[in-house]
């Protein structure tokens, strides 16, 4: 049982007031394609905190309709 991995996921959920938009250069493991508006200050931090912690923005992996932007 000692040689036994696990594999755990981490799921972070809240309003977090972030926007990160469409470019995603230096963070292609952490944001998918599908990122809405302009970057602001909340994204910046979201960003850095998914890169630091090797963490993915799961609904910019999505294609969303437009009224659910």
């Amino acid at each position: 049982m000692d040689n036994v991995k696990y594999q755990s996921n981490i799921i972070l959920c809240g309003y977090w007031n972030g926007h990160i938009r469409q470019e995603r250069e230096g963070f292609e493991r952490n944001v998918g394609a599908f990122g809405i508006g302009e970057k602001n200050v909340e994204g910046e931090r979201i960003l850095d905190f998914t890169k630091i912690n090797n963490l993915s923005v799961m609904n910019t992996y999505y294609k969303h309709h437009e009224s659910q932007k």
